[in-house]
């Protein structure tokens, strides 16, 4: 059997034990010469996640291109690869692409979950392995949604601090910071009030507006500085103001003497 060995690596991975491009090219070499396998060619995708498609990837381009050349020196009739991740994470992709593959009889050979997709039970273990992967992701997702819900709700700081809000560290015996605690600033909560007030109540004529005409209010009209500087109020953060300004508006405000300086 020829084969082209498939290698991807994400880039937080890359330095992580067992996902490694060594680790995995050692392992697929060993594979091969234990079990009569021909590896002619060798493909990797480094720094690229698994959420873009095999066959948009650079090597997974060119890994497929090899399993279907006309030329039959150059052509491989399996894929070689360290688990089955390294080629999908969503079950319709996974299953589409073996769909294409069987009658193109291709094989594909995944070490970590032994599967041989020529056989039966192999196509059956590839078919749980992707359903199974795409829900522990989501499971995850949903933790992690959950957390960072939960976090915000206790007025802690789960990213990038709003504008019009200030952090305050809050630090053990040995002032190390345990955690951060978001506060309303009071000089840029009341431009912020100001702001997200023209969008509910409309403009000082009454003139009811959307983003993007409330934007060129801001920057032509009132000449109001963006939170990032500048004059641009961009739409994206006019509405995250909006949307979140109920909630951030629970918040206590920082005292004087902590509040940062603008």
């Amino acid at each position: 059997m020829r084969a082209i060995a498939y290698i991807r690596v994400s880039t937080e991975e890359q330095a992580t034990a067992g996902a490694s491009v060594e680790a995995q090219r050692t392992a697929l070499r060993r594979y091969a010469d234990a079990n009569g396998i021909t590896i002619i060619a060798e493909h990797a995708d480094l720094g690229v996640s698994s959420s873009v498609r095999f066959e948009s990837r650079p090597a997974g381009r060119a890994a497929i291109a090899a399993l279907v050349t006309k030329d039959p020196t150059q052509r491989a009739d399996a894929l070689l690869i360290i688990a089955v991740d390294r080629l999908f994470r969503d079950t319709r992709e996974g299953l589409e692409f073996f769909d294409w593959a069987t009658p193109r009889k291709i094989a594909v050979l995944s070490l970590r979950e032994q599967i041989d997709s020529r056989t039966a039970s192999g196509r059956m273990m590839l078919t749980m392995t992707l359903a199974t992967g795409e829900y522990e992701r989501r499971v995850i997702s949903e933790r992690t949604k959950a957390a960072l819900a939960q976090r915000a709700a206790e007025g802690r700081v789960t990213g990038e601090i709003p504008y019009g809000c200030t952090a305050r560290d809050e630090r053990d015996a040995q002032g190390r910071v345990v955690a951060r605690y978001l506060e309303r600033d009071p000089a840029t909560w009341r431009v912020r009030e100001h702001v997200v007030g023209l969008y509910r109540n409309g403009l000082p004529d009454g003139t009811r507006v959307g983003f993007g005409k409330l934007s060129l209010h801001l920057r032509f009209e009132e000449r109001l500085p963006a939170p990032r500087g500048g004059g641009w109020w961009s739409k994206a953060t006019l509405k995250s103001m909006h949307d979140t300004h109920d909630r951030l508006a629970q918040l206590p405000f920082a005292e004087a003497a902590t509040t940062a300086t603008t």
